[in-house]
């Protein structure tokens, strides 16, 4: 998980110059796209060590 976030942090960092609100608005898009890929790979993880015990 740590390595999904961690390029979420650093672009926070980028925009911190910025209006909060613009960053705020690209941090809800970036995790909106980020979320759903990690949870697909959890999700394909899991597949996998059931797959292997059967």
């Amino acid at each position: 998980m740590l390595d999904y976030l961690f390029p979420i942090l650093s672009f926070i960092d980028l925009f911190s110059d910025w209006k909060p609100a613009i960053s705020f608005i690209l941090t809800s898009l970036i995790v909106i796209i980020v979320l759903p890929l990690y949870l697909k790979e959890r999700k394909m993880d899991s597949f996998f060590i059931i797959g292997s015990i059967y």
